[in-house]
């Protein structure tokens, strides 16, 4: 393996990790979301 197949290799393992990081950062925002939607709900007064 020469020097640029081994620089895509790292970039592409760069990419995937970014990825995931990132995947994982959405669910999280989507929890977060669900959970202040939930909160809003429970606190808003009955009408």
């Amino acid at each position: 393996m020469d020097e640029k197949d081994k620089i895509i290799a790292s970039l592409r393992t760069q990419l995937q990790e970014a990825l995931s990081t990132n995947r994982v950062l959405e669910q999280e925002m989507a929890l977060l979301e669900y959970k202040i939607n939930i909160t809003s709900k429970a606190t808003q007064p009955l009408s």
